[in-house]
């Protein structure tokens, strides 16, 4: 996988049958035509894409992997009369969490595959708002962030057809994502200006899950309104949310 073209291998194990012995959920993938918009069978993109990627070899892995739910999920649209391939993501993330805990990789060597697969897809736009933008960042995981971008350039240029306008709009969600790290959004409830001690407190609270809903409810008002993220303000939103009498 440190090769600069570690496809080489893989072609060697697949035309030898070395691929089917160690990795027969990649099979399926040999031969399963794409839409419109890939020069290649999944086999040849996931190939195509793990050459492209510049990482380490565990996003590598998340490269050759990303796709695997690719067959399993393959149909005709209604509208376009062509291949799509809805929730190949979830349903890739479900399937390479038994297979690598097969090939022994390690806990966090397995977590951060399994992330990356399952978010692989970045359908960003310029029409989102900025509250979008902190939500994805809160739904893929602040530490995933940077291997994401890797894999989604890696996976444009592996389809193999002009994707300058992809790769455009990863450039303008990279800049729009440093933007609101380096303002300091709240992105989690650990960035709260309350905390649960502080709404027990101040509220007459007991400990127990709806502390942590709460929270999550407060949480969501600052994703959309940063400037929220204070404490007298968060301590009124939560007392309006509190039942009556």
């Amino acid at each position: 996988m440190k090769a600069p073209r570690p496809s080489r291998a893989f072609e060697v194990m697949r035309i030898t049958g070395l691929l089917e012995a160690t990795l027969p959920e990649m099979m399926p993938s040999i031969g399963c035509e794409q839409n419109r918009w890939h020069a290649f069978d999944v086999w040849g993109h996931a190939m195509a894409c793990l050459d492209a990627c510049q990482g380490d070899v565990i996003l590598r892995m998340a490269a050759l992997l990303h796709d695997i739910g690719k067959p399993r999920t393959r149909a005709i649209g209604d509208k376009t009369g062509d291949f799509t391939f809805y929730e190949h993501e979830r349903v890739g993330a479900e399937m390479v969490a038994p297979v690598l805990t097969r090939l022994r990789f390690s806990n966090d060597e397995r977590s951060r595959i399994v992330d990356l697969v399952r978010h692989h897809l970045v359908c960003y736009s310029s029409a989102w708002s900025d509250a979008a933008v902190r939500r994805w960042i809160r739904r893929v995981g602040r530490p995933r962030v940077e291997d994401l971008y890797e894999l989604h350039r890696a996976d444009s240029l592996g389809k193999g057809v002009e994707v300058s306008a992809e790769l455009a709009s990863l450039a303008e969600l990279q800049a729009r994502v440093a933007a609101v790290l380096a303002a300091g959004d709240a992105l989690g409830t650990k960035d709260l200006a309350v905390d649960g001690g502080v709404l027990m407190r101040e509220l007459g609270l007991r400990p127990g899950r709806a502390i942590g809903e709460l929270l999550e409810a407060l949480l969501e008002q600052v994703i959309d309104d940063p400037t929220q993220n204070e404490r007298e303000r968060l301590l009124a939103l939560a007392r309006d949310r509190l039942p009556r009498g």
